[in-house]
């Protein structure tokens, strides 16, 4: 189980999934899958999730402490393929719910009330990611009456095979781009948890999906093991996953 001896584990936390966030829309962007206003949403968030990675930066060193850095690769192929358009918006509706319910599963440990704040504000921002891209991907935008959050362990479990050494094709494709939605796509990651404030009529989950914290399949496996003593600015958790091993660096 992991736990946090500071704010600023809780933090290097957040900024490891931000670091990831920001290098999946990096390479997504790159990629040109998507074109018109898909393309310009692609655009705005991840110059969005940039901003999330320099601001906690800046606040980790602020605080005296030392921010993790971003890896040098990521495993995107751990997301499953990418080369066309329903591909890319599946997955970063999962991606994007992963660190909405992250953020809320994390609060309870962040200890000053002014972090809190920065923190929920930055919550509200993924699950707004993530709502539009379930939309795009003929999800329900917003599924759940409240948001879910999800532990640390959760979390790390889902991540992790994102911050293993990159496999063979993993970096997104370029494929044949399309502006419109396919509705009732479906996704073996469904998301969950993030909210909207303009679901379409009658749009409805996918079939065979499901919300809360249950998003399993490419993403998830990982079983996080009991926690031992750890290194400044990281939890406590001898996981076997670079997750850990990199907020350890911190």
């Amino acid at each position: 189980m992991v736990t946090f001896n500071s704010d600023i584990d809780v933090l290097n936390y957040a900024l490891t999934l931000e670091h990831f966030e920001a290098a999946l829309y990096k390479a997504l962007i790159e990629a040109k899958v998507l074109t018109g206003v898909e393309a310009q949403y692609l655009t705005t968030f991840g110059a969005q999730e940039q901003t999330h990675v320099d601001t906690l930066k800046g606040v980790i060193s602020k605080l005296g402490g030392t921010p993790v850095a971003a890896l040098p690769a990521y495993n995107f192929a751990a997301a499953g393929p990418i080369t066309n358009r329903d591909q890319l918006v599946n997955a970063l509706a999962v991606v994007e719910d992963i660190g909405a319910s992250a953020y809320l599963g994390a609060a309870g440990f962040i200890k000053d009330p002014m972090l809190l704040t920065a923190a929920v504000t930055i919550h509200a921002v993924e699950g707004e990611h993530a709502s539009i891209f379930r939309d795009l991907a003929g999800m329900a935008p917003a599924p759940d009456v409240v948001a879910k959050g999800r532990t640390p362990d959760e979390v790390i479990a889902l991540v992790t095979p994102f911050l293993q050494a990159p496999t063979s094709g993993s970096a997104p494709s370029t494929g044949s781009p399309s502006t419109s939605p396919s509705a009732g796509s479906t996704s073996t990651n469904p998301p969950a948890g993030s909210s909207s404030t303009t679901p379409p009529a009658g749009s409805q989950p996918a079939a065979g999906t499901g919300t809360g914290n249950s998003t399993t399949g490419n993403m998830g496996g990982t079983t996080p093991t009991t926690s031992t003593a750890g290194q400044n600015g990281g939890p406590n958790s001898s996981v076997r996953s670079n997750f850990i091993r990199r907020l350890g660096d911190g």
